[in-house]
């Protein structure tokens, strides 16, 4: 049985003035979808911060484009199973972080739009619309999707440059494509659903009733109608046996039908970016132990497609990678060897919502965005992705600009793991409304059906590792709650330092958080060391050198990579890092280890609070065999510090005194942005005394073990300290230099 449907609700002239293109047009082609946050209604009142609000505002939207410059269009609401919007001959205004960089706006209609639905379910639940969720930040609209027993969004089949939706109602399989149809010079937008068959009856919400509005069926089945309730149009479909095909147009001008059906097949289409990109790598020419190797981004691209690259792995092959853009693509690059002469690039997937993190399980590419994690299929086996899955979208979403959903990792058991951002003011202080998953480590089951919270109280952290056996760590930003940038070994339930974003009663004394709340990461680093954390990741083999086993840490904002120092002391994790003295195309954030060379691989963007050199980066971090002497453990006692080192010292120099200098001091734990440095003879409520806040600490006597890879500083007074930092000016057995800082905290004195 097919049901034919027809509600006019708006016409427009073909001949509709084009978007300006200097005007909000954006200059990459994004595919024939783009997921993003959009503003549907503009609004007299719009504060996320106190909640005024008065407009529309699609938080998991995803635009399909109707029209090649985006002047024709809809959106999709994943949370809501609705279309929130469309428009006809107006332009998009593309402002935001990834469009102009501006910190707060998002995508906008520039015109009235064509017809609106009212934010909440766009299908009904045993005859009622009413929001189930937990209106956590009223008056703006529920955060999150609805309950699954209620709808479910199941993500996109690409059908060349149709998009056709898959969700559920209930335990009814709907499909919806959107697209543009026109006749005798007119416009009119479509709606075209395949709705599987139902034992209860459907109600879906066409649109807002206005004026201007008429509505009309045409050949209407099997007690298929469309109503007037409410101040709403909505489509009423009976419970039946079989699927039904509706066809629903969006007009306001003559009634007779458009053009045929439109076909909704999840299958495979017409390749979309046939044309694939060559480029040459570049391979470092220097000799020491420790070289990076660019593999050159394919930046001219038919596209325009911009190449900030937020995330990366590698297939099981190894000579093959993907990598996800912050503008929204995949890209598979292939002949990843020795030489990298010859690097092929694929565009897999677009559209997405700001991915920034990837992971790559039994050769499926999994990606993390601020709306889902996306399981993305080729079905037809052209190189490109038809299906975008929703693997998971079980957070909790607002629009703030600064939420991102910061790297993907998985562990031994295939449990996923990612950072979701607490909502960061515009400027940096403070926060936006907070929800129930913001500042959060977030693990989803292997199978995407599970979303926990794994551990709270982190601000902006970009990147987080899963070690070898579960373990977890994470960076964090320096901001509200975060005094300078940490290296949290993390607990599960654990509290990381943001008050705000604890979700749980905190202790507290005299009004404050009880200092016994006080985060203890494995160690702070100065804003020179890293004013911005990336990832992290353990050396997996001994191909990359003396370091098997270890753990790793990258720095977005100096694009710099460390080496962990780090004991446990008393069931505490405590150490420092040392910088490898590498230089990296883009900034450090995603670091991977490819399964065939065993060589570390780095990609990296440029946003804001970055030093990095380049808008986006994907280097090998090469080990060449050469001699390596660098700390590579670090051990407090009551008398002091021992460094072990990978070679052998020179006795001489690693026993003289002169060739150190140490100093430390704390910084402060307050509700303020960052911390000063404070000198460790302050209480932590004195004021900063300039000149006087780092406290140098006397060398008494340095030894040199008898295999000459350990030194022993006697120092004139050890305790817990939030910073230390040891400098030295060595040289190795063979006479080379060695000279390295070490950035550490001492939490507990054995």
């Amino acid at each position: 049985m097919k049901l034919y449907l027809l509600g006019f609700l708006l016409v427009l002239p073909l001949g509709a003035p084009a978007q300006d293109k200097k005007k909000g047009k954006p200059l990459m082609d994004y595919g024939p979808f783009l997921s993003c946050a959009v503003l549907t209604k503009p609004a007299a009142k719009f504060d996320n911060g106190t909640g005024n609000f008065d407009g529309d505002v699609t938080a998991r939207g995803i635009m399909v484009k109707l029209a090649d410059d985006w002047s024709d269009g809809i959106v999709f609401d994943s949370d809501n199973l609705r279309l929130s919007a469309g428009w006809l001959g107006s332009p998009i205004k593309f402002i935001g972080v990834i469009f102009d960089g501006a910190h707060g706006p998002s995508p906008t209609l520039t015109a009235p739009a064509v017809f609106q639905t009212p934010h909440g379910p766009g299908w009904s639940k045993d005859g009622s619309f009413k929001d189930p969720r937990a209106d956590s930040i009223a008056p703006l609209p529920p955060p999150g999707p609805l309950p699954a027993d209620w709808g479910k969004y199941r993500g996109l089949y690409l059908r060349g440059r149709q998009v056709v939706f898959s969700y559920t109602v209930g335990a009814c399989p709907v499909l919806e494509s959107p697209s543009l149809e026109s006749k005798d010079g007119l416009k009119a937008l479509v709606r075209s659903l395949t709705v599987g068959a139902s034992t209860v009856p459907l109600e879906m919400r066409i649109a807002t009733a206005s004026p201007d509005l008429q509505v009309g069926g045409v050949d209407l089945q099997g007690g298929v109608k469309i109503v007037q309730v409410e101040g709403e149009w909505r489509l009423q479909v009976p419970a039946r046996v079989a699927p039904a095909s509706v066809k629903v147009l969006l007009s306001n001008g003559a009634m007779e039908p458009f053009s045929d059906l439109v076909r909704t097949s999840p299958k495979g289409g017409p390749a979309r970016w046939p044309e694939a990109v060559v480029t040459q790598g570049v391979l470092s020419k220097e000799t020491a132990a420790y070289v990076v190797d660019k593999l050159t981004l394919p930046e001219k691209n038919p596209w325009n497609a911009n190449l900030r690259v937020g995330g990366m792995d590698f297939f099981a092959d190894g000579t093959r990678a993907a990598v996800c853009t912050w503008d929204g693509d995949v890209w598979i690059v292939s002949g990843i060897d020795e030489t990298l002469e010859k690097l092929t690039w694929k565009r897999f997937a677009t559209g997405l919502y700001q991915p920034l993190g990837l992971r790559i399980v039994d050769d499926t590419i999994y990606t993390v965005g601020h709306d889902q994690i996306t399981r993305l299929r080729d079905l037809d086996g052209d190189g490109e992705a038809d299906f975008y899955e929703c693997f998971n979208n079980d957070w909790e979403l607002t629009t703030a600009f600064h939420t991102f959903c910061f790297d993907l990792q998985t562990d031994p058991l295939g449990n996923f793991y990612f950072g979701f951002n607490s909502p960061v003011r515009s400027g940096g202080g403070g926060f936006n409304k907070i929800t129930a998953h913001h500042g959060c480590i977030l693990k989803v089951s292997k199978d995407g059906s599970r979303l926990d919270v794994y551990a709270t109280g982190f601000r902006a952290n970009n990147g987080i590792g899963v070690g070898p056996n579960g373990e977890v760590v994470s960076g964090d930003n320096e901001g509200t709650w975060v005094p300078k940038c940490p290296l949290h070994w993390v607990k599960p339930g654990s509290f990381n330092g943001v008050v705000d974003s604890a979700h749980r009663p905190l202790n507290s004394a005299k009004g404050k958080p009880d200092p016994s709340e006080q985060p203890k990461p494995i160690c702070w680093m100065p804003k020179d060391v890293d004013n911005s954390s990336g990832g992290q990741v353990w050396v997996t083999s001994g191909k990359w050198g003396p370091f098997k086993g270890d753990l790793l840490h990258t720095s977005y904002g100096t694009s710099s990579l460390f080496k962990v120092l780090m004991e446990d002391v008393e069931g505490q994790k405590q150490g420092g890092v040392v910088k490898f003295p590498v230089r990296f195309t883009s900034s450090a954030m995603r670091p991977r280890f490819n399964p065939k060379d065993g060589q570390l691989y780095v990609a990296g963007l440029r946003g804001w609070q970055s030093n990095a050199a380049r808008e986006g980066g994907f280097d090998r971090v090469r080990y060449t065999g050469a001699p390596v002497t660098m700390p590579t453990g670090l051990h407090v006692t009551k008398a002091g510090v021992s460094i072990t080192f990978t070679g052998t010292l020179d006795r001489e120099t690693a026993e003289s005194v002169d060739r150190y200098s140490v100093s430390v001091w704390n910084y402060h734990w307050t509700s303020n942005y960052g911390s000063g440095d404070y000198s460790t003879r302050e209480s932590a409520d004195a004021p900063k005394k300039k000149g006087d806040a780092h406290d140098p600490v006397g060398v008494k006597s340095a030894k040199l073990s008898a295999d000459g890879r350990t030194v022993t500083l006697e120092l004139d007074d050890v305790k817990p300290v939030m910073q230390m930092k040891i400098a030295f000016k060595l040289s190795a057995a063979d006479k080379s230099p060695v000279n390295y800082d070490i950035h550490n905290t001492i939490h507990v004195v054995p």
